[in-house]
């Protein structure tokens, strides 16, 4: 029969954190498209102006980068949801929203997809093609379509990055594109 101590002792060495405990508790959960889906819309959602979800804090420490800005940095975030939802000093007439989604890079645990957002954005011009085929700008303002690609890195199942990366939509293929993710 073990002394008190000694039991005490034993029972302190099994649940101190030690190597064993450290890596079952710190592996990362594999990626799970459907949750995915619902982390990415979190993200937009915040994007289009609608206020971020208390349960879902996570959606806010996602990393976002632009080709004109670089890193946004926390004081500029601010800003950069604001360009999101506006254009040529007007709102945007709807809300960002997810487009289409493909599967770029499909690792076990940080994948990455492109993403398209779709916004409704107040142009003051639009380029129209004469009859000499030139493209000539006009001034018509309105609120058009307008789109923008986005590469979205996860880490499990949780938007880590959310790049802007409109040269890649020119590399897809059509059969990489999620179902049921997009609108």
């Amino acid at each position: 029969m073990p002394r008190p101590a000694a039991a005490a002792l034993l029972a302190l060495a099994l649940l101190a954190p030690g190597p064993g405990l450290a890596t079952s508790i710190g592996r990362a959960l594999p990626h799970d498209p459907v949750l995915g889906c619902i982390a990415l819309g979190r993200v937009v959602a915040e994007l289009g102006g609608k206020a971020p979800d208390k349960d879902a804090p996570y959606a806010l420490r996602a990393a976002f980068f632009t080709d004109d800005l670089g890193r946004v940095e926390p004081a500029e975030l601010a800003a950069f949801h604001h360009a999101m939802r506006n254009a040529a000093g007007r709102p945007d007439r709807e809300p960002v929203r997810v487009g289409r989604v493909y599967r770029i890079h499909a690792d076990r645990y940080r994948p990455s997809w492109l993403v398209m957002l779709e916004r409704q954005t107040w142009q003051p011009t639009r380029f129209e093609t004469d009859d000499m085929l030139i493209d000539r700008e006009i001034d018509d303002p309105a609120y058009r379509p307008d789109w923008s690609w986005w590469l979205v890195t996860f880490q499990s199942s949780r938007v880590s990055e959310f790049r802007e990366a409109g040269e890649l939509y020119t590399m897809m293929k059509d059969g990489h594109e999620l179902e049921n993710c997009g609108a």
